[in-house]
This record gives structure tokens, sequence and C-alpha cells, in this order.
């Protein structure tokens, strides 16, 4: 409980009531009836403290208690309202725009405008000011009410549709009065402004795009069709959505367009093919913020796939979130990234599930070829017929690993060849961080096989013990001998015929720990 400054504390002094009956005057008094005191239902409210003259004299009739209770429920009552100066009320608008449109808690579809509701948006708002920082969410509502401790408050708001941010707020700065009413209104901004810098950087207006569930199943297709197949193409796109489409066409990205993918949807592909080729240039950019890329394959379609799921022959493909799954191929090389030109950066997100001859997961070949692949990444349960389950890096590509998890994938090659995470054949493989454990290897390098004339340096990370290399030799790590390795900062290349690990290495203050070796 707070302590009341005296000139809010709503008490005032009671002065002493004077007695002016001697004792037996108030003996007869009581004589007279039992009753007396109801004379007048209202006679013990001349002054609202009469009652208190004796910590008893209440008890002389029922109704004087009662005087008593609300006279005391309104002493408190009074201290303690938010006019007492505790706190100030702020009534919040939301959904206000900056153009002074009225409020709105409904979102339309940005691509067509007003009139085409699609659904309640979420609020969820930041406050900063005397408590410190708080959020508060509110859902389908123009205004929200809150209370505050009186002083200056910063607030922003980001608005949602299904999880897929909507429209964000101004920056608002509000001086909240003390046991008052106060309003303020958010201007909201499409969102894409943020989304363009995030991807593509200030001064580009891309195309917005919103797919929800009144587009039909051919839309999306037939949008991006549209806009990516055009020749000698010089614009941005951004698409978002929650919806499940069907891609019945393989989409070639052949001229310089950047294209960004959003939401918690799906792209579905029906045909042989990938389902996105960067080819033609090096202007061309695709970027994927969540939506589900699913491939083909003999249980789940009748009939595997001839390609990878993802092609890269020029350009840029970075992947912060989302998935790359499902595509089997038959007999050829990558189930799900093929990096033959151009570079690939994978920050977060997955790539699961896919099968390919070699490299069941990414295959990263030819010189200036680059795969990148950190933060929260993961490569897991992919499988290669031959080598690389996980990764194949081969003929001068680079795979570079500065984090995430190479994990649960398969390798079934026979001897000497195998790499159940990792299969590196006269390429390079670099890693400074991250972790390779649990892959399985039919014959050597359950985690990583290092082949022919190619190099393994690792300065940091965990290439554990706990991969299997089942027929062969290198539990972590399997190197030729015309392979050449270093670890550590400061370590030693090792240039020594077939020199299995079968125990975990990892880096420590940049000093190399390798039992076993």
């Amino acid at each position: 409980m707070q302590k009341m400054s005296p000139r809010n504390f709503c008490c005032a002094k009671t002065p002493q009531p004077a007695l002016e009956q001697n004792s037996a005057d108030m003996i007869n008094l009581e004589k007279r009836s039992p009753f007396s005191v109801l004379r007048s239902p209202f006679s013990v409210l001349r002054s609202p403290f009469s009652v208190l003259r004796s910590p008893f004299s209440v008890l002389r009739s029922p109704f004087s208690v009662t005087a008593l209770v609300f006279t005391l429920l309104f002493v408190v009552s009074s201290c303690f309202s938010p006019l007492g100066g505790n706190k100030g009320s702020l009534t919040l608008i939301l959904g206000s725009a900056s153009n002074g449109s009225a409020n709105r808690s409904i979102a339309y579809d940005p691509g067509i405008g007003p009139g085409t509701d699609i659904g309640e948006l979420e609020f969820r708002i930041r406050l900063s000011g005397p408590e410190g920082a708080r959020t508060e969410t509110v859902r389908g509502a123009d205004t929200i009410r809150l209370s505050l401790t009186p002083g200056r408050w910063t607030i922003q708001a980001d608005a949602y549709y299904q999880g897929v941010l909507y429209a964000i707020s101004d920056p608002l700065t509000v001086n909240v009065s003390a046991g008052g009413s106060n309003s303020a209104a958010l201007q909201m901004q499409p969102a894409t402004k943020v989304l363009n810098e995030e991807d593509f950087g200030p001064g580009v207006t891309p195309e917005y795009r919103y797919f929800s569930a009144s587009d039909t199943p051919t839309a999306l297709h037939d949008y991006l069709v549209s806009k990516i197949g055009v020749p000698n193409g010089n614009y941005a796109v951004i698409v978002e959505g929650t919806q499940h489409i069907i891609l019945s066409n393989s989409l070639t990205i052949a001229s310089y367009v950047a294209l960004s993918l959003r939401g918690s949807g799906t792209l579905k592909l029906a045909t042989n093919g990938s389902m996105f080729k960067l080819d033609g240039g090096s202007g061309k950019k695709l970027i994927l913020r969540g939506p589900t890329l699913v491939g083909r394959n003999l249980t789940n379609d009748g009939a595997n796939n001839n390609a990878s799921l993802v092609t890269v022959q020029s350009g840029a493909f970075v992947m912060y979130a989302g998935e790359i799954r499902g595509n089997t191929t038959n007999g050829t090389a990558a189930g799900g990234v093929y990096v033959e030109g151009g570079i690939f950066t994978m920050s977060g997100g997955s790539i699961s599930g896919n099968t390919a001859l070699h490299g069941g997961g990414v295959y990263v070949c030819n010189p200036g070829s680059q795969f990148t692949m950190s933060g929260s990444a993961v490569i897991s349960g992919n499988t290669s017929i031959e080598s690389g389950g996980g990764v194949f890096a081969a003929a001068s590509g680079a795979f570079t690993m500065n984090g995430g998890t190479i994990s649960t994938n398969t390798a079934n090659d026979v001897s000497p060849y195998g790499g159940g995470g990792v299969m590196v054949d006269s390429s390079s493989f670099t890693m400074s961080g991250g972790t390779i454990s649990g892959n399985t290897a039919s014959y050597n390098g359950g985690g990583v096989c290092v082949f022919n004339s190619s190099t393994f340096n690792m300065s940091g990370g965990i290439i554990s013990g706990a991969n299997t290399a089942a027929l062969g030799t290198g539990t972590a790590l399997y190197i030729d001998g015309i392979a050449t390795a270093k670890w550590g900062v400061f370590g030693t290349w090792l240039n020594t015929f077939s020199s299995p690990v079968d125990t975990t290495i990892h880096i420590v203050d940049g000093a190399a720990v390798p039992p076993g070796w």
C-alpha cells in the first residue's frame, strides 16, 4: 500500500462533540423507548463521524453500524480511486491510418484494397515508461484501455493477421496524467515498408501481394508466373500468406527479379523439375522467410522428381526460415538444394527428408559456388543412395559452416566412400561453429568424409563421436590420403593416409582437442 500525502488523504480532522447532558439525563433518554433512535432514519447521518462519539455507541442500533460501514467504505474508496493520483487511465485507439481514415481492427487484402476483408487483426502493443517495459495483446478491437503509472510513456504496436506481420505503428509518446482519463491514437503503416528494407534495402518499393483463404488454388501460381517470368525485369515482389498452394509448373527466375516469400503456407510441386530455379544472371534474388517448399516422391506422389527442389545456377538464395523437404530425385545429384553457381545462404529453417544419388540435402559444386550455413539452420533426415547424406561438396564447390546443425542424415555408399553428414570430394569444407552429430555412413566417415584433393579446415564447432561408420572407419571424421586437414586456429596440417577419428572432435579456445587421433 502506498503512503498517502496529507493533501491527498481524504479524511478531515473531526471536532470533538460536547457533552451537554449529565448521566441522569442519559439514563432517562435510554428509558424513553428502545427504538427512539429511529425517530428519523437519517438521524445518524447528521455528521458522518457522529457515530464515533463512543467506540461502543454504535451498538445501540443495528442501523448505526451500517452507517459506520458505509462511511468507512466511502473514505477508503475515495482515497484509493483513480482520482486519488496513483494511476492514470489511457484509452489507446488502434488501427488508425496515417491518412486519417477510420480505426480498423479487420485486415483487408493489401494487394486489392479496402472492402476485401479477410479477418481480424491481432495487435501486439509494446509500452515503455515509469513501470519499465510491458506488453499488451488485443484481437479484433478498435481500442484498448490501460491503467498506467503517471508519467511519460513510449508506445508502439505491430498488427498481425494469422501470425503474419500486417502493419506497424509509428512511435508514439504520451504523457499520462495522474488520476485522469487520457487518450491517444496509434498511426499504422503497411508492413511492406519494413519488409522491403529488411529484404531489399531502402529505396526499393516492391509490389506486395497477400494470399488469403479467398484466393483460388491457382492464384499464387499464376501470380508468380506472371511476375518472375517477365524477360528483362527489374523489380521486387513480396508474397505473404497462409495458403497451401499447388504449383503445376517449375518456376525459373531468369531476369533481374527479387522475390521474397513469407508466411506459414505451403507450396507443393506437382510436376517434374525444380520448384524454383535461379538462372541467367547475377541480379536475381530469392528470399525464403517462412513457407514450406514440398517436392515430389514416390510415397506421396506416385513418382519421384527428376531434379532438385531448388536449383541455384546464379544469383542468390537467402533462407531465414521455412522448410525445403520431401523431394526425391531419380539417380541425380541433390534432393533438396543444388548449388552449381551463385550463392546459397542459410541462417534458419530446415532442409530435411530429401533423397538423391549424392547430396541428399545439399549438393554444391563448381568454382565460385558457395553454400554458407549459420545460426539455427538445420540439415537433417536426408538420404543419399551413395555419398553425402546431408551435404556433398564437389568439383571445387565450397561449403562453410559457421553454426547450425547437420544431423540424422544417412549415406549408403560402399568402400571407400561415405560421409553420412558431409562428403567433401575435390572441394573444401570450412567449419567454425555448429554441430555434426547422429549421422550414419554405410562405410567411412559417419560425420564427415574428406576425399581426393579436398581441404577440411576446422576452427570451431563439434563433430560428435555419436555418428556411425557402419562398415568402415572414422565415426566422426575420415580423411583420405591425399586430402588436407587442419584444425585449430594454430593447428597442425595432417597428411596421413586413412586417418580415422572415432571420438568427438571439438575446438576449445582456438586449440584442437582431437582425442583418439
